[in-house]
């Protein structure tokens, strides 16, 4: 029987190899490096990406097995998503973090117009823009974060940092991105079939019918939230539109038709929906704030939606 984790055993932070601390200070989240050797464990009888689906077809493997990703299909590069503070330890006598998180890097180049717009503006959740890298490289590189792997500091150690971000702004925004993917709120199913649904799909009509309009509300609004009786089974809730500074008379209307046209429907679910309140984040009052269950913005999706 196994005691304890396998992660246990970090040495005390004098015993590692001489100049290996020095070497991980020059990373930060969000630093690109060479990629390594992705792989996962997967089911050859139930392949579910590329990669196993591959394995599968070769007609040489059974079951269950750890499955690493080809050449032909493995990304050059991969960037850190470990927090900075957890990199190096700084002032931590005996570390205790010998992992760091790296996700892989990818070149969307192939993908239609609209969607690379959309890309490029942080709209699709699980991909982040790069744009240093994709300026250097004429191409649409993104921080795919749908996976992520660790790699021991030891090996990290001797890799070259690359900045890929312009400005701290782009950055945090990186920074976000990664919270939100573990801290997405999960909402019950009522809310989910009469209330998000609806809304991404009318914002998707307008897109699809006046994509300036529908660029001009997606930059107005900041996030949208609620605040509901319960999350897993409401019967009443009031949705708030949050912008950093107010918004257009467009996008009010544009709001309150469209959660105009939730109520009947949402009703005889026996949800009450009320609103929209519109709130200015920079004068909103932060106990009220934090009363909300935020969502994002109109095209993210819960964790479990």
């Amino acid at each position: 029987m196994s005691l304890g984790s396998f992660v246990d055993g970090v040495p005390a932070r004098e015993s590692w190899p001489a100049g290996i601390w020095e070497k991980l200070e020059r990373f930060v989240q969000g630093h690109v490096i060479a990629a390594p050797t992705f792989s996962f464990y997967g089911s050859v009888q139930e392949p579910l990406n590329s990669v196993s689906a591959a394995f599968a077809a070769s007609g040489q493997f059974k079951g269950e097995m750890v499955m690493q990703v080809p050449e032909d299909l493995a990304p050059q590069w991969a960037i850190i998503t470990t927090a900075t503070c957890d990199i190096a330890e700084p002032g931590v006598k005996k570390p205790k973090k010998p992992f760091v998180q790296v996700a892989p890097v990818v070149n969307l180049q192939h993908m239609d117009r609209g969607q690379q717009g959309h890309v490029r503006r942080n709209r699709v959740g699980h991909f982040v823009y790069l744009p240093a890298l994709a300026a250097r490289q004429s191409d649409l590189w993104v921080a795919d974060l749908r996976y992520d792997q660790p790699v021991e500091k030891s090996w990290l150690a001797g890799q070259e940092p690359v900045e890929v971000f312009d400005n701290e702004a782009q950055r945090d925004q990186f920074g976000k991105a990664l919270a939100w993917v573990r801290d997405r709120p999960a909402m019950g199913q009522v809310f989910i079939d009469h209330v998000q649904r609806p809304l991404q799909l009318a914002f998707q009509r307008l897109f699809a019918e006046n994509k300036e309009l529908g660029v001009r509300i997606d930059e107005e609004v900041s996030e949208w939230a609620v605040q509901a009786d319960s999350r897993l089974d409401p019967h009443r809730l009031a949705i708030f539109v949050l912008s950093g500074g107010g918004v257009s008379g467009e996008c009010r209307e544009w709001w309150q038709v469209a959660v105009d046209g939730l109520r009947e429907q949402a009703a005889m679910a026996g949800l009450t929906i009320t609103g929209p309140v519109f709130a200015d984040l920079s004068t909103y009052p932060a106990a009220e704030y934090l009363q909300l269950t935020v969502l994002g913005r109109l095209h993210s999706d819960l964790s479990n939606s």
